[in-house]
């Protein structure tokens, strides 16, 4: 089964339960910048949050971790939860059925512990356009995707312990 066809049938059997398809993004810290994924997208640049889904029994904090590093090859750490949003839908679909699928997306406050060495992203998941680029405060608020979709404010007084 491939990558996608795999994620649409963790969809349904998630929209089949009831429950929400709950997924983690980090905010990653270093120093005075944030690390993001990049894809070009029509000519522009689009930025994006590293994270993913929740595996069945794994906290906020051990599936953002994992996350992070798979994606960015770094090791972070957790400081606070930033936000949820959890009125999206998102359809997906599975053997010629469509199911309307809810996502509990938490976005998590982290800062950079160690950069390794090592190629980027799982295989399969991430084309040869996806590039990681370290921004400025102003161009995470302004132009990264989840910041955008779901309204998560950056606020350091306010972040609480993810669980």
């Amino acid at each position: 089964m491939g990558y996608y066809q795999n994620k649409a049938l963790i969809a349904k059997e998630l929209c089949e339960k009831g429950l929400p398809w709950v997924k983690v993004y980090a905010v990653v810290r270093d120093n005075d910048e944030f690390i993001v994924l990049t894809k070009e997208k029509d000519g522009k640049i689009e930025y994006m949050l590293a994270g993913g889904g929740v595996d069945k029994g794994e906290s906020l904090e051990k599936a953002i971790k994992r996350e992070v590093k798979e994606e960015l090859n770094m090791k972070i750490e957790v400081l606070g939860e930033l936000g949820v949003y959890d009125n999206l839908y998102v359809p997906w679909t599975y053997n010629g059925v469509t199911y309307n699928v809810q996502y509990e997306i938490h976005v998590l406050d982290t800062k950079v512990l160690k950069i390794k060495k090592g190629r980027l992203g799982l295989k399969g998941e991430f084309d040869k356009n996806t590039n990681i680029a370290r921004i400025d405060e102003k161009t995470l608020l302004n132009n990264v995707v989840e910041f955008n979709s779901f309204g998560i404010k950056l606020n350091n007084n306010q972040t609480k312990k993810a669980n």
